[in-house]
C-alpha cells in the first residue's frame, strides 16, 4: 500500500488528511461507553447483569441514604451505561457531534472533567426530583445535554472546511441570539412534552422513561460553566 500525498499550489507535499479525525478521548468514551453497554448485554447472564446495573447506575435513595465511596461515584459511572442498542447509538451519534468540537476546544483533561462534572449535576437534579425512587438511572444523556448547552455558548467558526468553536459568549449575549433560543427553546420544550406524556401514560416511573430532568439540568450546567472551563482551558495552556 502506498502512502497518498496532496499538493498545494506550490507544489509543496502534504499529507492527506484523516479521514476519522476524532479527538482521543472522544474515541476512549465512545470506546467505554460501547463496552459497558456490551457486557451485561451479551457477556454476563441476567443475573450478573442486573447486578452490574445495580453496582454502577445511580439509584437516589440509595445515594441519600448510603455513603459508600462507589454509591457516591455512581453520580458519574451511570453516565457510561446504557439499556439497549437504540439508547446507546442515539447518544453516541450526539455525543461525537457535540462533544468532537468541545474536546477540541477544552482538551483531553479539561474534557473529561467536564463530562465528569455535567454528569454529576444532571444525576443530582434527577436526584431532586426522585429523592426517593429505587429507579436506576443510567445513560450519557445528561452529559451529553450538557455539550450541547456549551455549544450554545461559543461563536463557531468556519476554519479550513470545519466548524469550530471561537471566542465564548457571555451568558446575557448568548441569550439575546434567536438561534440559541430557538434550540435550547426546542429542546426544553421538547423534554416538558416528554415530561407531560409521561405524567398522562403513567410512565414516569418506569425504568425505561426518560429521565427529562437530567437532560435540563445537563443542557443548564453546561450553559452556565463552560466559561469557567474554557478559561481554566486557556490559563493551563498559556
Amino acid at each position: 500500500m502506498q502512502k497518498h500525498f496532496l499538493h498545494d499550489k506550490s507544489g509543496n507535499k502534504r499529507q492527506r488528511e484523516r479521514i476519522f479525525n476524532l479527538p482521543l478521548v472522544i474515541i476512549v468514551f465512545f470506546a467505554v461507553c460501547c463496552l459497558a453497554y456490551i457486557m451485561p448485554a451479551y457477556l454476563l447472564s441476567p443475573g450478573k447483569s442486573e447486578e452490574f446495573f445495580a453496582f454502577f447506575g445511580f439509584v437516589p435513595v440509595l445515594f441519600l441514604h448510603n455513603h459508600d465511596v462507589m454509591t457516591q461515584i455512581s453520580a458519574v459511572s451511570y453516565s457510561f451505561l446504557h439499556g439497549n442498542f437504540a439508547h446507546l447509538g442515539l447518544n453516541m451519534v450526539w455525543f461525537v457531534v457535540f462533544g468532537t468540537p468541545l474536546a477540541n476546544r477544552l482538551g483531553g483533561t479539561f474534557f473529561i472533567l467536564f463530562w465528569f462534572f455535567t454528569a454529576f449535576i444532571a444525576a443530582m437534579i434527577y436526584c431532586l426530583a426522585h429523592f426517593d425512587s429505587e429507579t436506576t438511572l443510567i445513560g450519557a444523556s445528561g452529559a451529553i445535554s450538557a455539550m450541547m448547552g456549551a455549544s450554545a455558548r461559543y461563536d463557531f467558526q468556519t476554519i479550513g472546511g470545519s466548524y469550530v468553536p471561537g471566542a465564548i459568549l457571555s451568558i446575557k449575549k448568548a441569550l439575546l441570539s434567536h438561534s440559541v433560543i430557538l434550540v435550547m427553546g426546542s429542546f426544553v420544550t421538547l423534554n416538558f412534552l416528554t415530561a407531560i406524556d409521561q405524567w398522562i401514560t403513567g410512565y414516569a416511573g418506569n425504568p425505561a422513561g426518560i429521565a427529562w430532568e437530567a437532560h435540563i439540568g445537563g443542557l443548564l450546567a453546561g450553559f452556565l460553566v463552560i466559561g469557567f472551563f474554557d478559561k481554566w482551558t486557556h490559563n493551563f495552556k498559556t
